[in-house]
């Protein structure tokens, strides 16, 4: 049963790696990854550093 799982897996490898992408997939994401990327990046600089340990429902381990 092993060697059937794996003579089926190393004939299909190839299929599994010739496949790419379609064209034109990403088309649209860009502008909305650098859009929420510059969001969490100004929210991350707005925050004060002591802040970066506050975990809900108590303190940080940090703080023990």
């Amino acid at each position: 049963m092993v060697k059937i799982f794996l003579l089926g897996f190393l004939f299909s490898t190839p299929v599994l790696l010739a496949q790419t992408a379609p064209e034109g997939i990403w088309q649209g994401y860009d502008g909305e990854w650098k859009h929420v990327s510059a969001q969490l990046i100004a929210l991350a600089e707005a925050t004060p550093a002591e802040k970066f340990t506050w975990r809900p429902g108590g303190r940080s381990p940090l703080h023990q």
